[in-house]
């Protein structure tokens, strides 16, 4: 007779992203105790000398999701986390950031009804995530860097709604979205001594909700996908 265990699979992201978030924790502190020495206000972070950087990044995603009716990128959303690096040469290195992310989209149309008149209607779509990324960096100079990778997304949350001139209700258990995606990201850092501005494009390989899903004021018969730019600032170290 054979027992099975099953495990579900909450637990073990939880125990996925514990780990990962154990990982950057001492990869943020070994530089401290590696390079204890003072190096100067003249020294780069990026000048090959160190192997690990680790670092705490803030900024603002600027969202929109294709696949719903709305186009803009009009969701303003918060990117926060953090990053370890591991330089393999002067010019070539990686990077594992852990991120809470803040994604979705916001449409306002102009409206009109033979009873009510001219109106307003807004639809609002917010999506939370814990995202892990690798990226790779090609280190044009210790200052300029061009950065490629990708992403996997975890959904914490939703909240979706739509404002008309009568109640509208979109019950989110007969709307689902994807519990996971993954998203291909390009873009590039400046670095100023300790300071970092990062700037980047990031885009759904796989969707964030499939068409068949979607209500009928979010839908236009395609796949839906995040669609952003980030741009963020963050203290390296």
């Amino acid at each position: 007779m054979s027992i099975k265990i099953s495990i579900p699979q909450s637990l073990i992201f939880k125990g996925m992203m514990r780990k990962l978030w154990m990982l950057l924790m001492i990869g943020m502190i070994a530089p401290s105790f590696v390079q204890a020495q003072d190096y100067g206000d003249d020294v780069q972070l990026f000048d090959g000398n160190r192997p690990f950087i680790g670092g705490f990044l803030v900024g603002l995603n600027a969202a929109q999701v294709d696949g719903d009716n709305y186009g803009g990128y009009h969701r303003a959303g918060l990117n926060a986390g953090g990053i370890v690096y591991v330089n393999f040469s002067p010019i070539v290195g990686a990077s594992l950031e852990l991120l809470f992310s803040q994604k979705g989209s916001v449409g306002v149309h102009n409206a009109s009804n033979g009873q009510v008149g001219s109106f307003f209607e807004k639809y609002s779509m917010k999506l939370n995530y814990a995202e892990a990324a690798g990226m790779l960096h090609y280190y044009v100079s210790p200052q300029l860097h061009f950065n490629a990778g990708a992403s996997y997304n975890a959904l914490i949350s939703t909240q979706e709604k739509f404002d008309t001139y009568f109640p509208y209700y979109i019950d989110e258990t007969l709307y689902p979205f994807k519990k996971w995606s993954v998203d291909g990201i390009v873009g590039f850092s400046y670095v100023w001594r300790n300071f970092i501005f990062d700037a980047r494009y990031q885009y759904s390989i796989t969707p964030v909700r499939l068409a068949f899903y979607a209500p009928e004021i979010a839908r236009n018969g395609r796949n839906q996908r995040n669609n952003i730019f980030a741009f963020r600032l963050g203290y390296l170290f």
